[in-house]
């Protein structure tokens, strides 16, 4: 291993700080590739699907972006009170039921899928019907 001396930083506190942010860049990495518009999935998503059907493709990824980012926003919400739920029950403080990532994710991910939901809306009502 490397050894690294740092001068009131322990070997530990740097390898939590390491651990974590490895942590979070690969969550993000991973997250970032979700077909959810304008995520880079979302992106990739609308052009693999604009390639296997052109005339069909941008409607079909704005309509998966919504699905999997609904599903996303809904997942998150469930797990919050998944968890504040199991928290009551083994009577410990719950703290603020607005609290934690789960309802940041869950605003995340519902805000885009509301975007897309209105991106698709304006799409189908500009889309011409010849």
């Amino acid at each position: 291993g490397i050894s690294l001396h740092l001068r009131g930083i322990s070997a530990g506190t740097l390898y939590v700080f390491l651990e974590y942010f490895l942590r979070i860049c690969l969550l993000w990495g991973l997250v970032n590739l979700l077909p959810v518009y304008p995520l880079d999935g979302g992106h990739i998503s609308r052009e693999i699907l604009l390639r296997w059907n052109p005339h069909e493709g941008i409607r079909r990824s704005l309509m998966l972006s919504v699905f999997t980012g609904g599903s996303l926003a809904a997942l998150a919400l469930a797990t919050m009170v998944r968890s504040a739920r199991a928290a009551q029950e083994l009577g410990e403080p719950t703290g603020s039921p607005f609290g934690g990532a789960s309802l940041y994710i869950a605003m995340f991910f519902g805000y885009l899928a509301y975007s897309s939901y209105a991106v698709l809306s304006a799409y189908n009502r500009g889309r011409s019907r010849w």
